[in-house]
């Protein structure tokens, strides 16, 4: 994400990018920084919330309230808010029948996922054509 970012001139040296890391009491760091990048529509990455779960319904209605806020077309912070994005991750829990993260929060996100293929030929066959799709550097 860091990399994209920078790409785009999402980064922290223009303040316009806060990574947080949750766990250990960083709930406050990751609010701040919500409202932050959201004024002046920077990006955050909130690394881990599958840590934070009593944390996660506070979390769920910043988002709510960002979107009411997005809807409601201040034109004041709008501006700046329609740039403004917030990235989550989350490791799923070993047992299916226990959610880590509330629905409504999955339910309004744009869901990516990282699942490994099985098998040592399948692995093989993927990193090939990972390999064979990388550009030719001459060294």
């Amino acid at each position: 994400m860091e990399a994209a970012g920078k790409k785009l001139g999402y980064t922290e040296e223009s303040k316009k990018y806060r990574y947080v890391s949750l766990g250990q009491g960083q709930e406050g760091n990751a609010e701040r920084a919500i409202d932050d990048m959201f004024v002046v529509g920077g990006w955050v990455v909130l690394a881990n919330i599958h840590l934070t779960r009593s944390w996660l319904a506070v979390l769920d209605k910043k988002i709510e309230a960002i979107a009411e806020e997005m809807e409601k077309g201040d034109s004041d912070k709008i501006a700046t808010s329609k740039e403004f994005r917030l990235f989550l991750s989350a490791d799923p829990n070993s047992d299916p029948q226990v959610a880590n993260v509330p629905a409504s929060i999955v339910q309004n996100c744009i869901k990516i996922t990282n699942e490994p293929p099985s098998g040592m030929k399948v692995m093989g066959q993927y990193w090939i054509v990972y390999l064979l799709n990388l550009p030719y550097r001459r060294t």
